[in-house]
């Protein structure tokens, strides 16, 4: 993995970045790369997982580009910056996107959680504002870094991350079809769930179930996409007066 060794006064040339709130490090914009600066009661932990990200190649997902080193520690890493992106939180509630549109993005989350699977990682730390998206609706995955490989740490621990990921992918799921803001997650589908289980077909329950059961376990949600069709989602938010954006 590349390197690069920097000084606090380097950072005045850097313009401070913080799209969103982030209390385990610090963005700065370096011209076409975002530096991220770890809080260094988490750099060590995190330097073999960032090390392994970097060897890894996909479209969508925003890997590190080389390690940034200050005072002789590791302290974080650099990553491209996706100028015209913006987070999945704020492009969900945009209630002009069609709703095929909106099963594609929701595909294309599950089919990249799968690709993790597939590379034996888990991003535990899943949520939207961890997603950006551009107007093309292009998706790219940010801050793989709070996740793990199975080579990082014990097994218990790996398939208790796969499991969480897993819940938040359904809970983001039913946001991205419903076009409900992510804060109001519990307060729709939470408060009307005997409601909502009882209009919802066999397939959509199952979604729906592991996205608010208690119960953690391994679960793929790309087959049940399809399931939630434009007229049901509509008929759902209509009866029930969902509150959306």
């Amino acid at each position: 993995m590349k390197k690069r060794i920097l000084h606090e006064k380097d950072f005045k040339k850097f313009k401070h970045f913080n799209p969103c709130a982030h209390t385990e490090s610090v963005l700065y914009i370096d011209k076409n790369e975002v530096l991220k600066i770890l809080d260094p009661a988490l750099s060590d932990g995190r330097k073999e997982t960032i090390e392994l990200l970097c060897e890894i190649e996909h479209e969508h997902c925003v890997t590190p580009l080389y390690s940034i080193i200050m005072d002789n520690y590791f302290s974080g890493y650099a990553m491209k910056y996706y100028k015209k992106y913006t987070v999945l939180s704020k492009k969900i509630i945009n209630p002009s996107i069609p709703y095929k549109q909106r099963q594609i993005i929701a595909k294309q989350m599950w089919e990249i959680l799968n690709f993790f699977k597939e590379i034996n990682f888990t991003f535990v730390d899943l949520h939207e504002d961890n997603v950006i998206i551009n107007d093309e609706f292009d998706l790219q995955f940010l801050d793989l870094d709070s996740g793990f490989f199975r080579t990082t740490s014990d097994r218990a621990k790996y398939d208790l991350g796969v499991s969480v990921s897993s819940k938040r992918a359904c809970i983001m799921t039913l946001n991205i079809l419903f076009g409900v803001k992510p804060m109001n997650f519990y307060k729709n589908f939470e408060k009307n769930s005997s409601k909502i289980k009882k209009i919802m077909s066999k397939k959509q329950k199952i979604l729906f179930e592991h996205a608010l059961d208690d119960e953690l376990r391994k679960f793929d949600g790309l087959e049940y996409i399809d399931e939630f069709d434009e007229e049901s989602v509509n008929y759902i938010k209509n009866k029930l007066k969902l509150t959306l954006y």
